[in-house]
């Protein structure tokens, strides 16, 4: 996997990686979690923010996607 590959991923898929990534031990998973939020942050700028400055857990992320997608 990389960055450039995760912009084929639909919206569900990537965020079906954000939320099997939340509890993996791999040292690797930092970075793929950093592509994930990049990609998402592209697509869906305001969900995005509104979820960081919203000090929202993780696995909220798909509500304020889901949300903007309306």
């Amino acid at each position: 996997m990389t960055a450039l590959a995760l912009k084929t991923y639909s919206t569900a898929q990537l965020l079906d990686l954000w939320e099997l990534t939340t509890s993996n031990p791999n040292e690797y998973i930092p970075v793929v979690r950093g592509w994930l939020m990049d990609e998402l942050e592209s697509r869906y700028p305001e969900a995005f923010d509104k979820w960081l400055d919203g000090d929202a857990e993780d696995a909220d992320l798909r509500k304020y996607i889901e949300a903007e997608e309306g």
